[in-house]
């Protein structure tokens, strides 16, 4: 019950239950001072996607943030995806991935152009 009310009142004891267990016997090895950092690490996650989110909707020329932003936002960022490779975000899309092969060339097409108009006024 104290539990219970110390995770609805007070988030750090809810990550310090997370983290130590509900047992309490791990205390000696994760430490105080643990669900500090913990707390300061979320907070800094937290603010650095809301950040990259709020660009990709300003981008977009939207006021509000949706899932397609925030899967822009961290994918295309340097670092994000190395920690949330595995994360799903629904309604977020895809990532489109075109690879060079399937991209029209421009020296390739002008050529070609030059090779059909030539046929065309050949069988004129």
């Amino acid at each position: 019950m104290i539990a219970c009310l110390l995770l609805y009142f007070d988030p750090l004891s809810s990550l310090m239950l997370f983290i130590v267990g509900a047992g309490g016997c791990e205390l000696e090895l994760a430490g105080v001072p643990a669900p500090v950092f913990f707390d300061e690490v979320l907070e800094y996650l937290a603010t650095e996607v809301l950040e990259l989110d709020g660009i990709a909707a300003r981008n977009d020329k939207k006021t509000r943030i949706i899932p397609r932003h925030i899967q822009l936002a961290i994918r295309f960022d340097d670092k994000l995806p190395q920690f949330l490779r595995d994360v799903m975000i629904p309604n977020g899309g895809v990532i489109p991935n075109i690879h060079n092969i399937f991209l029209p060339n421009k020296k390739n097409c002008s050529s070609k152009a030059a090779i059909v108009g030539g046929q065309e006024e050949e069988e004129d």
